[in-house]
């Protein structure tokens, strides 16, 4: 605790000094970060990419920082907003994509995460789990005849799972399919 404190009375001091050099407030940004004082250190972050020279990695590092800190502080709006910087400069990064789905699918917006999780498995149709996520924004979102198809390019790609199967029984019960629906469930079972 009292390391802490005097890491913090330090920190302060330099940020006095105004410097030029745009290294010493990453540093001090990474630093208060580090230190846990994160809403500290996300407004640094955010001047920085202002005054940034065109540094490769350097952005997305920054970027992506800015997101570990926003979902920590469950400000998901903002984390991706930063998700979606990144994907400017990268926009064939099938885990941003993965990420920004995981976080549509949270605030209950299923249609948004079906497009980001669809755009995941284009980029990489070997990530299984994006598969799952996918059929299951879109019986979220009410197109159960969607999830089947996804769930059947799952099926054949990495073979029948408790998950292909639970989400196939689920696609079904959502289209008043009831005898598929339990031959599914069975199997899940």
């Amino acid at each position: 605790d009292q390391a802490k404190v005097k890491a913090l009375q330090v920190l302060e001091r330099a940020a006095q000094l105004h410097p030029a050099n745009i290294q010493l407030p990453l540093a001090m940004a990474d630093h208060l970060n580090a230190l846990g004082e994160s809403k500290r250190a996300a407004p640094i972050y955010l001047d920085a990419l202002k005054d940034l020279p065109d540094i490769p990695n350097l952005r997305e590092r920054i970027h992506a920082r800015l997101t570990d800190i926003y979902l920590r502080n469950e400000d998901h709006q903002a984390a991706a907003e930063q998700l979606k910087a990144i994907l400017r400069s990268d926009p064939t990064n099938p885990q941003i994509y993965y990420y920004l789905g995981s976080l549509a699918m949270d605030d209950k917006k299923p249609a948004e995460a079906a497009e980001y999780f669809s755009k995941t498995v284009l980029l990489n149709p070997e990530f299984e789990q994006a598969y799952y996520d996918l059929a299951n924004a879109q019986i979220s979102a009410g197109k159960a005849g969607d999830a089947l198809a996804t769930l059947g390019q799952a099926r054949k790609k990495f073979s029948d799972s408790f998950l292909v199967e639970y989400l196939s029984g689920i696609a079904f019960n959502q289209q008043k399919a009831y005898r598929q629906a339990r031959q599914h469930y069975s199997a899940a079972e």
